[in-house]
Formats: C-alpha cells, sequence, structure tokens
C-alpha cells in the first residue's frame, strides 16, 4: 500500500489531525493524503480525485460525520472508491456525532 487517501464526505470535516496521526503511525513508505471528497477536482489539469488515486494506487479510508446520514453518506463514498477500482480499508465515523 504505497498510498493511504483519507477521503472526506463533507468539506466541513478536518482532517489534519487524523493525517498526521496516521502519517506517524504508518510504515516507512506509506504516503498518507487527504481529499475533501472522490469527485473533488484533484488539480490543475488532473482530473477528479478518483482518477489521480486510481493512477497512484491508493487504498481509500473513507471519513464520514456522525449523524442521521452517517449510513448514506458513507456507502456512497465507499461504491464511489470501489466502482473506481480502489481499495477501501475502513469507515472512520468523525466530528460531532461520531
Amino acid at each position: 500500500m504505497p498510498e493511504l487517501l483519507l477521503v472526506s464526505t463533507t468539506a466541513a470535516l478536518d482532517t489534519r489531525d487524523l493525517v498526521r496521526a496516521i502519517e506517524r503511525a504508518a510504515p516507512a513508505g506509506v504516503t498518507v493524503r487527504s481529499a475533501p471528497g472522490l469527485m473533488a477536482p484533484a488539480g490543475a489539469g488532473d482530473g477528479l480525485v478518483r482518477e489521480a488515486a486510481r493512477s497512484r494506487g491508493a487504498t481509500a479510508v473513507v471519513i464520514a460525520p456522525g449523524g442521521p446520514d452517517l449510513a448514506n453518506h458513507a456507502l456512497l463514498s465507499v461504491e464511489a472508491a470501489r466502482g473506481a477500482g480502489l481499495a477501501v480499508a475502513a469507515v472512520v465515523v468523525a466530528g460531532p456525532g461520531g
């Protein structure tokens, strides 16, 4: 697993602390990145996050806020990742209600 991509299901979640914690615990050689969603622009001319992640062979971790829409947020993101050919390692419930 050369790259672990933390995909937030909402822009309201701040994943910086989680990224730093995982970076400290990850084995050498693993890159940890975060994105505001799989359908977000990846960068200048790079298409969407999901295409860029697929080209790098990333494994996704879905970060979803706790609350009444948790299942919908998480399942839609997991399905989008799998549909793009990305492995999904986990779903993390975070933020208020998490």
